[in-house]
């Protein structure tokens, strides 16, 4: 089940992930979606191991439909990221070619929590548990969790606090993929996360404001 992340670190110091979103709520319209293949072709070139794509429609403006446009154009895996609550939202997740998928501790209760994991690995979609405090970090190292990604936004807020997330990845067990989502500006900000335990980071605003892609993805690739 882990083979995705597993087979990606046998060749790479990190694990680098890029996303693709047509909006945020701290943020605002980032574009994207007339242009997604492109930049899709462009994480590709600039070096990404996977793509996330951002399908809840809401608050963030994706789709479903996100997934099959990348999958068109790039051989990279994929992780969609929306507010899974129920089963049936998996096997549509599924259904149009996501490699993993994202699970928000916060969205769901602690039962629930462990049955779309459970249903996630059965359709064979990684589960990635998303944290962005230390109660519900220390109730997913608890549950073994064996992919956990630690958001710096917080997601009631939506303030950014890169020393706290860089704290709580330190607390993750080592046999754990430990994941640093949100809040990555620059080179220094990949390092930090690195250098706290993250075996992965994901990018998000940052590239998909910057005007050459390619190269921005090239530079935190060097890290």
């Amino acid at each position: 089940m882990i083979n995705i992340f597993k087979k990606i670190l046998e060749v790479r110091k990190f694990i680098l992930m890029a996303e693709i979103k047509i909006k945020s709520p701290s943020e605002g319209a980032l574009g994207g979606m007339e242009e997604m293949e492109e930049i899709a072709k462009e994480y590709t070139d600039g070096g990404a191991d996977m793509i996330s794509a951002v399908t809840e429609q809401t608050h963030f403006g994706g789709d479903l439909g996100m997934i099959d446009r990348i999958k068109r154009v790039s051989s990279l895996p994929i992780l969609c990221k929306d507010f899974i609550s129920d089963e049936r939202e998996l096997v549509d997740v599924k259904e149009h070619g996501a490699d993993a998928v994202l699970l928000l501790v916060m969205y769901v209760s602690k039962e629930k929590l462990v049955v779309l994991f459970d249903s996630a690995l059965k359709m064979g979609l990684v589960p990635i548990v998303e944290v962005d405090n230390e109660v519900d970090l220390n109730m997913a190292v608890r549950e073994k969790f064996p992919v956990v990604a630690v958001n710096a936004r917080n997601l009631r807020d939506l303030s950014v606090d890169r020393k706290k997330a860089i704290s709580l990845i330190r607390k993750i067990p080592q046999k754990v993929i430990a994941l640093a989502f949100s809040g990555v500006r620059d080179k220094e900000d990949v390092k930090n996360y690195l250098k706290a335990g993250a075996k992965g980071v994901l990018i998000g605003t940052v590239l998909m404001r910057a005007k050459d892609k390619v190269s921005m993805l090239k530079e935190l690739r060097g890290v």
